[in-house]
């Protein structure tokens, strides 16, 4: 007579290769995951702006860490994924990413059609449009192989990794829009987070104006015009350019199903004065309405004008002074407008300008975000529109 507890087992066993045929081997379960390259992190590492400026001065001199061609910026490092397949099933191989378990939606795939090498191991360097992973974030992932010949399919076991919990989340887009990241993740003093997914900033989505009639070129690929419309889902196109450069466009650039605002912002001393914090508020007012979100708010280099209201947001929520600082470097790194180690100093052209301005907001001992409150306050804007913003862009960091 036979044993049924040992059929069983033995049944089970039968059935195992089909999924344990291909290995998965890195990201290992548990292994958290940077997305921040190097050079980056070793900048951000200095606890103020007088330091980093010297830092890259002295790396100036000696071109090395922040100036070799090694040394990416405004970009996120790519997460290899690397399994073994040791009977060569086949290729290609689809890598699927997926914050839940049941690899629902929203699922990142990838696909590689890389033989085996000596050692029967297979990689994947994620790049484009998919590798835009939350920071912070449990991801799970399995490799799929298709072998075409023997019409067969194998799926490896689940891995599961997670991403540093490090701003800034970069955004990688195909076509000519850069410098784009998600203005959240960061966080904030009082121990909270800005929530991701909420609101982007970055470059313009198509380029200025030829001559004042007709709006530029379009600068999106139809990958990233998916993924900001489909993934993202970009709810409003916030468009911080003057009349001149948009030539009085009534569209965006993602379609006629993202509302689009055109209010030209001010930047830097422009703030604070009188016709930049009446645009200052009308910008404000956007981002107290939840209807719009998730938003994308741009110039046309995502670099002076949407790095104010940038700072003025996050500021709000309680974002620390240095990273706010921090954040506005990652639009120039390593060539900073103001940094006097380079051939074209602008002192004018700095952030330095917007904290000068706010610390004239408030007592001695306000933090800088009371002072961004209170400026706020001062162009209008009320409590009540300060608490909604607040509740919806503001979030508890999960343990």
């Amino acid at each position: 007579m036979s044993n049924p507890t040992i059929l069983t087992i033995l049944s089970a066993l039968i059935a195992l290769p089909l999924a344990a045929e291909i290995t998965l081997v890195s990201p290992a379960n548990g292994e958290t995951v940077s997305r921040v390259p190097e050079n980056q992190k070793k900048i951000m590492s200095y606890a103020s702006r007088k330091e980093r400026l010297a830092a890259l001065a002295a790396d100036r001199k000696e071109k090395k860490v922040f100036f070799s061609s090694k040394a990416p910026w405004r970009g996120a490092k790519a997460i290899v994924f690397k399994w073994k397949d040791p009977k060569n099933l086949g290729s290609p191989y689809k890598v699927e990413v997926s914050p839940n378990e049941d690899f629902s939606a929203p699922c990142h795939s990838f696909f590689s059609d890389r033989g085996k090498n000596g050692k029967h191991m297979t990689k994947l360097k994620t790049w484009g449009v998919e590798s835009n992973f939350e920071v912070g974030k449990k991801y799970f992932w399995r490799v799929t192989a298709y072998d075409f010949k023997n019409n067969k399919t194998t799926v490896s076991a689940t891995g599961f990794f997670y991403t540093e919990d490090m701003a800034p989340r970069h955004i990688r887009l195909e076509g000519r829009t850069a410098n784009v990241r998600d203005a959240g993740a960061w966080k904030t003093l009082d121990g909270k987070r800005v929530r991701q997914g909420m609101y982007f900033r970055g470059e313009g989505l198509n380029n200025n104006s030829p001559d004042r009639k007709n709006p530029g070129r379009h600068r999106l690929t139809m990958s990233d015009w998916h993924f900001m419309t489909q993934v993202l889902k970009i709810k409003t196109d916030l468009d911080l350019r003057s009349l001149r450069e948009t030539a009085g466009m009534t569209a965006s650039p993602l379609g006629k199903e993202v509302k689009f605002i055109n209010i030209p912002g001010p930047a830097y001393r422009g703030v604070f004065r009188t016709e930049g914090k009446k645009m200052i508020r009308d910008i404000f007012k956007v981002f107290c309405d939840r209807n719009n979100y998730p938003i994308y708010f741009h110039c046309i280099g995502g670099v002076d004008r949407t790095g104010a209201v940038a700072f003025i947001l996050n500021g709000l929520l309680g974002v620390s002074q240095n990273d706010l600082e921090i954040d506005w470097e990652h639009s120039f790194y390593p060539d900073l407008p103001d940094d006097p180690s380079r051939g074209k100093h602008n002192p004018g052209r700095s952030v330095s300008q917007l904290v000068k301005g706010m610390m004239k907001y408030g007592s001695a001992n306000d933090s800088m975000q009371k002072r961004i409150e209170l400026y706020l306050k001062s162009c209008g804007i009320t409590d009540e529109e300060i608490a909604t913003f607040r509740s919806i862009m503001l979030e508890e960091i999960k343990k």
